[in-house]
């Protein structure tokens, strides 16, 4: 296959999926408003942090106020946006993996990416839950595209282009900086003792001037306080509802259970190893039942016999349904991976500069897994900004010869060739699942002035009628608060929020801070009030006014009464929490 080909074929499969999802990215009940309404208020001359919160670094929400206000203030923006950044980053992937695996294999990383990543139904980064993890994972990976030239290269605008990434991708989501500025560092360490310094100060200064500029300039309209408190830079701030979630996602809440599926991962890919070894072992003509078995051959067999060995046993002894996702085994993965960088390089004695740029994805791979290092996703919502470098690098383990699977060439080629077949067969069948799911669901266009969205029929019928009923008995100017969240009723109704909050989940709002609220409320006249069945057990409190906000919820039952309940086959007496969708309107008495 031609790298062309390859190209090509990233494209077709990216208009592809494109079109079989088309308006169905955008989630506007959980944190979909925000994306949509924080950039529109920004563009309308609020100040980020201090007027309006946003909980992740400010690059996202400023970039895209600015493409509104040239663009103009519509979902088409917001979508083009998401499909050129998604698709920027699956070519990048595509170029970083083309330094280390055949076109065929690289091909095989960015379809990984393109279909766990971009378009996973379950949660994808086209209209992400966060445009910051977006754009941050696509400026982290430039970053890293731009080090690994670098260090083919040699040129120095390259490395201050790298530099200036990890300086942007901090700047949108720290997670992503951290990954930039620790593979960059890993690049000052690599380099030859003659260049390290020069390249440790240009590298420095290049990383530290975009978030030196940019913060600079908010911390010169807003306090600091602000700032810190918004982005919670210091984890000891985070409060015990954010603190759940945290531990939620890491699957710290049962770390027994944790712990046996990061073991199961890593059982499941040595058996899967070990079996097609074996398989190439024999295809490449030798015997692997004949006594004595070679030495590399009884590696394979103690290697299939263990892994799967202890699924049969996790089972019988647990008894108990888990979910066996091979990825939970990466952190393991890239440990071992940067191990073996490291010794390879020790043992060699000259630079080698493929070398030295498998262990900078090796490093960003793994701390960019942080926040998850325990209990890696299989993609989609809160993983897939994670995932595309370090599927990449997964990729290339799979199909790389290790001194582990030391065998006859012929064998290796084989064997090489059961993991082309293996990972094609499962990325077909996913994209066939992905196809088959996106044609087959239900979902129902929800048609605005602002833009279209495909969503499930319960929360498309609530949402129009709820935006016709503001339309009718409200004015462009009035405020309208949505509770917990939903302030894509704002946006896409064209009407202003009247708190600094777009989302009032757990954890947000201290008691005192409930006041504030209220007293915004009595100050700008908020006549209606929605509340949508939005229950936040991923936080531990699940029911807004009964389990987080109460005083915020009494004051509001206090001074508005119930005006209509939006939604199929809704009663007045339907509650948070319940199967139905529904949107609830509050007017002021």
């Amino acid at each position: 296959m031609k790298p062309l080909h390859a190209v090509l074929a990233l494209l077709v499969l990216f208009a592809v999926m494109s079109a079989v999802s088309w308006q169905m990215w955008a989630n506007p009940v959980i944190d979909g408003g925000r994306e949509m309404n924080a950039p529109l208020r920004l563009l309308r001359g609020e100040t980020i942090y201090s007027q309006v919160y946003y909980l992740y670094g400010p690059v996202a929400p400023l970039f895209n106020a600015l493409l509104f206000k040239i663009f103009g203030i519509h979902l088409n923006t917001l979508y083009a946006a998401g499909l050129v950044s998604s698709l920027l980053l699956v070519l990048l992937i595509y170029h970083i993996a083309r330094g280390f695996m055949s076109v065929f294999e690289s091909l095989l990383a960015a379809t990984a990416v393109l279909l766990l990543c971009i378009f996973k139904q379950a949660g994808n980064i086209v209209f992400p839950y966060s445009y910051a993890a977006l754009y941050g994972t696509l400026f982290g990976t430039a970053a890293l595209a731009s080090q690994v030239d670098f260090l083919r290269s040699g040129r120095m605008a390259g490395l201050v282009a790298a530099g200036m990434l990890s300086g942007l991708a901090f700047c949108c989501k720290m997670e992503f900086g951290f990954a930039a500025f620790a593979s960059l560092l890993t690049l000052v360490i690599v380099v030859l003792p003659p260049q390290r310094t020069r390249t440790a100060w240009i590298s420095l200064a290049s990383a530290a001037v975009i978030p030196l500029f940019i913060y600079g300039l908010i911390l010169a309209r807003i306090p600091s306080d602000s700032l810190i408190k918004d982005t919670f830079v210091f984890p000891g701030n985070l409060p015990p509802e954010l603190v759940y979630y945290n531990k939620l996602k890491l699957g710290l809440n049962h770390p027994g259970q944790t712990l046996r599926e990061l073991i199961s991962a890593v059982a499941l890919l040595g058996g899967v190893a070990g079996l097609l070894s074996l398989i190439g072992a024999r295809l490449a003509g030798e015997s692997i039942l004949s006594s004595p078995l070679s030495r590399h051959v009884r590696r394979f067999w103690w290697l299939t016999g263990a892994g799967f060995g202890w699924i049969v046993v996790h089972l019988m002894v647990f008894r108990s349904h888990w979910d066996l996702n091979p990825l939970r085994a990466l952190p393991v993965l890239f440990l071992v991976m940067i191990l073996y960088c490291f010794r390879k390089r020790a043992g060699r004695g000259p630079v080698d500069a493929t070398g030295s740029a498998l262990l900078l994805v090796s490093v960003y791979s793994l701390i960019v897994l942080a926040r998850v290092i325990v209990r890696i996703p299989g993609g989609g919502g809160y993983g897939a900004g994670l995932l595309p470098v370090p599927l990449m690098l997964f990729v290339y383990m799979a199909t790389a010869d290790f001194p582990l699977f030391a065998m006859p060439a012929d064998a290796g080629r084989y064997r090489r060739r059961a993991v082309h077949v293996l990972l094609s067969i499962g990325l077909i069948a996913t994209l066939g699942v992905m196809v088959y799911r996106f044609g087959q669901n239900s979902y129902t266009r929800l048609q605005t002035p602002r833009g279209n969205l495909r969503q499930p029929p319960s929360i498309s019928l609530a949402m129009s009628q709820a935006l016709e009923f503001l339309e009718k008995n409200s004015n462009p100017g009035d405020y309208v608060l949505a509770l917990p969240e939903g302030s894509s009723l704002n946006f896409l109704a064209d009407r202003p929020a009247p708190l600094r909050y777009e989302v009032v989940t757990p954890g947000f709002l201290s008691e005192a801070e409930e006041w504030l609220a209220i007293q915004a409320m009595q100050e700008k006249d908020v006549k209606f009030v929605f509340l949508l069945n939005r229950p936040t057990s991923e936080f531990g409190p699940r029911v807004i006014g009964r389990d987080y906000c109460r005083n915020l919820m009494e004051w509001i039952e206090a001074h508005y009464t119930l005006a209509s309940v939006f939604g199929e086959e809704v009663t007045p007496e339907i509650q948070v929490g319940d199967p139905s969708f529904f949107i609830k309107c509050f007017r002021r008495e």
